[in-house]
This record gives C-alpha cells, structure tokens and sequence, in this order.
C-alpha cells in the first residue's frame, strides 16, 4: 500500500484533474461529452478509494471531516466557509480544501452563510461577490459588523477580474480576493498564507 505522502500527492493530482473536467462540464452545459462524464465518474471512484486507504494506512480519521490526531490527540483542523452559489464551483472548492485537510463548510449565498456562522467557529470565509439572497458585500459588512466574527479573513471569489471590483474590496479592507477560474494552487496558497497569518496574531494576542 502506497504511503500516507504519496495517497495524498496522487488524490490532489486527481483533485486538480476533477477541476478541470467539471469547470469544463459547467462551460459545456448540456452538450457535454459523455466520455468526459465517464471520467468524472471514474475519478471520483478513484478518489474516494484513495480516501479509504488514507484512513487506513495512518492516525488521521474521517478525511472529508478534517479531523486531525497528532500525539495521540485529536487537534480540529482549521474551518473554511465557502460561500459560493455555483454548485460545480462550490462542490470543487471544497474538495480542493477537503484533501489537504481542511474542514470545509458550504453555503450557497450570504443568508445561509449568516445561518453557518452563528452555529459553527469558522477561521476564514471564502465568498463570491454575486449572490442571490445575499451578496458578498452585504456578508461581508455583516461580518465586519459582527464582533465575533470581524476577525475572521475574508476573501472575495469574483468570475471577472474587474477594477470595480477590485477597487471596491479594497475600499472595504478585504483581505484578498481570487479571480475564477481559481486554480488548486493559488486556492490553497493564499488561504494558507491567511490562515499562517491568523495564527501568528493569536499567538501574539496570547502572549501579551
């Protein structure tokens, strides 16, 4: 059995393939190629099996959750909210963040994000700008609103990388923003970056 660096090397590979295939199937719409169905399908399977096999082959439990045991302790890995209503974009968001070892949330605009928020400790909020219900904006000044949760990073997805757009997260003190479509890597190093630099402020706010 493969070990537990190289399950994981070959699961995001799969991951970034799945992206791909899925970005393609939501552009393609209904006249979308059924051998790309097939292979969807196919990888998914994969997926899953390489899962079981994680679980198997080391102390980390229940991947999908997040669940991390280290020295015999089991330590909660760190909380996304992702808030997106695009379900193709959504279900691959947080599988990317699943994989590595997030616990991902999901929530579909910004009223049930609120509904997330108030029941769960979340440690950083990806969101898309436009929304039914509830727009990124207007999330995000509740969330500033909020002092519970206005120390919490927020990042914007936005589908166009437009300067009204980007002036306007600026203005409002964003913490970063991504433009669609949103690779693995740069997904996953900017949340890293924020999560690295939440941490050192509550180390600091802990000590002083």
């Amino acid at each position: 059995m493969a070990n537990q660096d190289n399950i994981k090397s070959i699961i995001e590979n799969h991951v970034r393939r799945l992206y791909k295939l899925k970005e393609h199937k939501a552009l393609t719409g209904r006249s979308v190629d059924p051998a790309i169905l097939i292979e969807i399908e196919d990888i998914e399977a994969k997926i899953r099996n390489l899962r079981k096999q994680s679980e198997g082959s080391s102390p980390r439990t229940n991947l999908a959750e997040a669940d991390i045991y280290k020295e015999n302790q089991m330590v909660t890995a760190p909380c996304i909210l992702v808030v997106e209503d695009e379900p193709t974009i959504l279900e691959m968001l947080c599988l990317t963040l699943r994989v590595v070892g997030y616990y991902a949330l999901s929530a579909n605009n910004g009223i049930e994000a609120l509904d997330v928020l108030e029941r769960e400790s979340v440690d950083l909020i990806l969101s898309d700008i436009s929304m039914p219900r509830m727009g990124g904006y207007q999330l995000y000044y509740r969330v500033c609103n909020n002092p519970q949760w206005v120390t919490i990073p927020f990042i914007f997805l936005t589908a166009h990388d437009l300067d009204s757009d980007v002036y306007h997260s600026k203005e409002l003190g964003i913490d970063d923003y991504l433009t669609k479509p949103i690779s693995p890597e740069n997904l996953l190093s900017v949340v890293q970056g924020k999560l690295r630099r939440l941490a050192a402020i509550k180390k600091l706010k802990a000590i002083t």
